[in-house]
């Protein structure tokens, strides 16, 4: 106790050092700076805004629609309301972050292992080292993968798995970057679901390609529709092949992106509903499409007794399925930005060239990280269950929290929870009024129905309701963009509106809530959320 306490002093008296910076004027450029300044005055100048297609072409519909949305998210809330103060990036709603706990034991273990290499000043292959690769083939294996080749129907062969399946990068947006480049060609399209990780839809413009959107719908439980999917890449090759009618190469869906399990929606398909995933099989291997099946949420399943089944898994769509897996949100080291990738050997060896031309290859840390989280081994896998179970039981805990503190605390039937949700409200609000505010509920938000997560740890708000109400300052509240300033200028409290996520029902109001924060932050926000709903007339 008495550390953590002179911890604390410490960093009182010491503080933090002091941060200098540039004080660049880019309009008093000169010579070679000045035409690059010139040359990228868009993205310089933009304060943050989303910057230009590599290709100097407009956004396509998806990402047009949603850059309005990106730009007042990333800065323009700020710059309207320099005097309102943010809530901490990590402990704000809008936060991709995990919740804080300890990283994940066998990734730590193995990385100390590293460090005491007397090989060190080896440089590694640019996939990373073969045995590295072998480890995460163990634990595909145990995970269900078919370590054998066989003959597939239609004379294809699937050739088994091995080391040369296995690369690593550096996190699953590294990943996904060089997949886009490896598979796809300027005007290509990568076709993923509406709603989605926002992150992704951006990144698929910026590099040159298209992203179209399959909207997700409630009647499907916001799981992927084979017969609807088969139906928009059918109908998007057309419209392709159309556009391209005065010649030249023809774009076409190159690649289908999966989340699974989903973000925001926190479904997971896993062996209850695989018909659904080999529906999803089908019908983009029928159709010459990847699957970019992304993998990073896969031990956040709450089911941990059944997680999000693999499509690679499947041996009839090994060859057209790339699997990511990574280390960010399960396993506490989003910091490490580490993943790895799972393809066709043709596939895996153009990715490999991919990274030895920008990096040469990966670092030791990152390849070994991944190795101590993926592995074949019994304890990993005693670790694993430990390690997943706590972390899990306390998603669901914070869930539950928000939940009380949206629909109120009577809403919660288990005495003994309930109990222990008034138990942090108290611990966390100190005013006696604010905490029968906070405990009462919010009238006019919701939970979006069937968005009940399964996995992961967001929440889909629904604040349709409060459409056409008006704020103190006589703002009448019809866009998203107007609630969000609302909720920033009343509290600090910011999310990822429903144009950010590329929501598929446009008449709805919704957002990106995040439950990793802490559980004082749930307190907090909801608190302040609760407040500016209340403001409302």
């Amino acid at each position: 106790m008495w550390k953590n306490r002179l911890k604390q002093i410490a960093k009182r008296l010491l503080g933090r050092p002091d941060l200098k910076t540039s004080s660049e004027d880019y309009g008093r450029a000169q010579g070679a700076l000045k035409i690059f300044v010139d040359e990228h005055k868009k993205y310089l100048l933009q304060n943050n805004h989303l910057p230009p297609r590599a290709d100097g072409k407009p956004y396509h519909s998806a990402i047009a629609k949603m850059e309005p949305d990106y730009n007042f998210f990333a800065s323009d809330v700020f710059a309207r309301n320099p005097e309102h103060k943010p809530v901490f990036e990590y402990d704000n709603f809008h936060s991709g972050t995990p919740l804080k706990y300890k990283p994940f034991p066998g990734a730590m273990r193995e990385v100390r292992k590293a460090l005491r290499r007397k090989n060190l000043y080896w440089y590694p292959r640019s996939a990373g080292g073969f045995y590295s690769q072998q480890k995460v083939v163990d634990y595909l294996v145990r995970e269900g993968f078919e370590p054998n080749p066989m003959d597939l129907e239609g004379g294809e062969v699937y050739g088994g798995l091995g080391v040369n399946n296995i690369v690593f990068s550096y996190s699953t947006t590294h990943a996904y970057s060089l997949i886009m480049d490896a598979v796809a060609k300027p005007g290509d399209v990568i076709l993923m679901t509406a709603p989605n990780y926002g992150l992704f839809a951006i990144m698929t413009e910026l590099d040159d390609y298209r992203t179209e959107l399959l909207d997700l719908k409630e009647e499907d439980d916001w799981q992927v529709n084979p017969t609807a999917l088969a139906k928009r890449i059918d109908e998007l090759n057309a419209k392709l092949a159309q556009e391209a009618s005065g010649g030249g190469y023809v774009p076409r869906v190159a690649a289908f992106l999966n989340l699974n399990p989903h973000n925001p929606t926190g479904k997971v398909v896993n062996h209850k509903n695989l018909d659904i995933l080999r529906g999803i099989g089908e019908v983009c291997k029928e159709r010459n499409i990847f699957v970019i099946d992304d993998l990073v949420y896969r031990d956040l399943t709450y089911d941990l007794d059944d997680l999000a089944v693999p499509l690679a898994s499947l041996p009839e769509y090994f060859n057209n399925t790339i699997s990511l897996f990574g280390l960010s949100k399960a396993y506490e080291l989003a910091s490490f930005r580490a993943a790895v990738i799972v393809a066709p050997a043709a596939v895996a060896e153009v990715l490999a060239r991919e990274i030895h031309d920008s990096v040469d290859s990966m670092s030791v840390l990152q390849v070994t990280a991944v190795t101590g989280a993926f592995n074949g081994t019994n304890r990993r896998y005693r670790e694993h269950r430990r390690y997943m179970r706590a972390i899990i039981r306390e998603y669901k805990f914070r869930y539950n929290l928000m939940y009380a503190l949206v629909y109120g605390v009577s809403k919660i039937k288990d005495r003994g929870l309930r109990r222990k949700i008034v138990h942090t409200v108290k611990r966390y609000i100190k005013s006696s009024t604010d905490r029968q505010i906070v405990l009462s509920g919010c009238r006019g938000l919701k939970i979006r129905k069937g968005t009940e997560p399964e996995s992961g740890f967001f929440a889909v708000f629904d604040f349709t309701e409060l459409k056409g109400k008006t704020t103190p300052e006589g703002v009448t509240i019809r866009t998203e963009r107007e609630l969000l300033e609302h909720f920033f200028v009343n509290g600090g409290v910011t999310y990822l509106m429903g144009g950010n996520i590329c929501w598929p029902y446009l008449d709805e109001m919704v957002g990106r809530i995040s439950f990793a924060v802490s559980r004082k932050a749930i307190c907090k926000n909801m608190l302040m959320m609760n407040k500016a709903i209340r403001s409302l007339k």
